[in-house]
């Protein structure tokens, strides 16, 4: 199970301020990618990037996996100079399994596994007959846009032959073409949303159009794409996408490096309501950090920090809103607010940055009041003054105090009845620390704070 570390200053304040704890092996080289993936041993985080090997270990090239006690190999990794820049979950029929795509010519030494490949927990597998899937895969994500098809797997990236999107029919192993982009165009990310009761794949990227449709972003409804109101301006390269309920409902975020998107002007971050877009106040600014690096948002990912769901958003900047904030950022749904001090450290170039963010919640929500688990994944020596080489945790306080299960304020009885009725469970209601088991650390965490609320 893949263990969690809560703070021991989140313990004592009972406040839910930004806290990062070390890792306990700090990594090196840049990550581009984290997912977690249960390969029936528990939850464990996988993180992907160019690196030749992580933490020293052996068999990490491109690929490494972390236990929540030790980071260890991936079936002796991607081939030597590759990258790995994708994740996601599906089941071809077989079972679910780990899908990774990149940029890679092989996945363990294992034929026709080239750029995508398949693992299963002990061995990796092809996804593919020859001739393979050639390019590079930036993106890989399940959508279900047919009832009768059901979930499919869809890569983006840049295919020799064409360029954009790919989905897989696992009845021979094949990769069929369903978008084509123009002007050596390519597709960084993929999102499923619904919008207006319809299921839309939506692509983004830097492209001039998808088989007709808009600029950097379009959308594919199972047999078409549209691009209605979803064009940005000319260079205004799409990286990110991500489906965030700020409380008024789901709603489709994009980042990147546009400043207009379906006409709407918005500073490198966009939330779409209804038919349109909106801005995020005056969004991401600030000075260009290099010569030859632009202001742009990276990566985004929902994380409850016990105050509630949030947007964290992460980049290259130095200002969001018109507030001085370093690389890492936090909105509310009303405004935004620094989280730390961000990534940094010496001899980063183009610059301390985070690159993907993933949440994890615990025991995969099995228990309610579990501190939630943001990790930050990128290429930066330090996070918020701490030392975390490539790979940083931010921990959460359940319900803005610590013990405060029942998340009415208060740690209280009903709270401790909680912890008495599941003591000695594995992932039960009434694990505080978030170590997926309830115990007498639990129990001495809550009584610490029995009687304490949030403000």
């Amino acid at each position: 199970m893949l263990k969690t570390i809560t703070s021991a200053i989140c313990a004592a304040l009972c406040l839910c301020s930004p806290v990062f704890a070390v890792f306990p092996i700090p990594g090196s080289g840049g990550v581009t990618a984290s997912f977690i993936y249960d390969d029936g041993t528990g939850p464990a985080l996988y993180i992907g990037g160019d690196f030749p090997s992580f933490n020293g270990v052996p068999g990490t090239q491109g690929i490494a996996r972390w236990d929540g006690e030790s980071w260890s190999s991936v079936g002796g990794g991607v081939s030597l100079g590759g990258r790995v820049e994708a994740f996601a979950v599906y089941d071809d029929g077989t079972g679910p399994a780990l899908y990774v795509g990149g940029s890679f010519t092989d996945a363990g030494g294992v034929a026709n596994t080239e750029n995508i490949a398949k693992w299963d927990g002990v061995s990796w597998s092809a996804t593919q007959s020859f001739p393979s899937l050639s390019g590079s895969v930036y993106d890989l994500e399940v959508a279900t846009l047919n009832e009768a098809e059901g979930p499919r797997l869809y890569a983006g990236g840049y295919f020799f032959g064409t360029s954009g999107v790919r989905k897989f029919n696992p009845a021979n192993d094949t990769w069929q073409i369903v978008g084509g982009t123009n002007n050596g165009g390519y597709v960084l990310d993929l999102q499923q949303f619904t919008e207006n009761g319809t299921p839309y794949l939506y692509a983004a990227g830097s492209f001039s159009s998808m088989n007709g449709g808009a600029s950097n972003l379009s959308r594919y409804n199972g047999s078409t794409w549209s691009g209605g109101g979803l064009s940005t301006n000319q260079f205004g390269v799409v990286h990110k996408l991500h489906v965030h309920d700020d409380g008024s409902g789901p709603a489709l975020y994009a980042g990147g490096l546009f400043t207009t998107i379906g006409n709407v002007p918005a500073s490198k971050i966009a939330k779409r309501v209804g038919n349109s877009w909106q801005s995020l106040g005056t969004g991401i600014g600030g000075p260009q950090p290099c010569p030859t690096c632009q202001v742009l948002c990276w990566a985004m990912a929902t994380f409850d920090d016990g105050t509630g769901p949030a947007l964290y958003v992460a980049g290259n900047f130095s200002q969001v809103d018109g507030q001085s904030i370093y690389r890492l950022a936090r909105w509310d749904g009303a405004s935004w607010s620094a989280v730390g001090t961000g990534p940094g450290g010496p001899g980063q170039e183009p610059a301390p940055v985070v690159k993907d963010m993933t949440t994890f919640n615990g025991c995969g929500g099995l228990a309610p009041g579990t501190p939630e688990v943001l990790f930050l994944v990128g290429k930066f020596d330090l996070m918020n003054g701490v030392d975390n080489r490539s790979v940083a945790q931010l921990s959460a306080c359940s319900g803005g105090v610590l013990g405060d299960l029942n998340g009415n304020g208060t740690v209280d009885l009903p709270d401790l009845n909680l912890v008495l009725a599941n003591f000695g469970q594995e992932g039960s209601a009434g694990d505080i620390n978030g170590d997926c088991f309830v115990d007498l650390v639990d129990l001495n965490l809550l009584l610490a704070n029995f009687g304490n609320f949030g403000g």
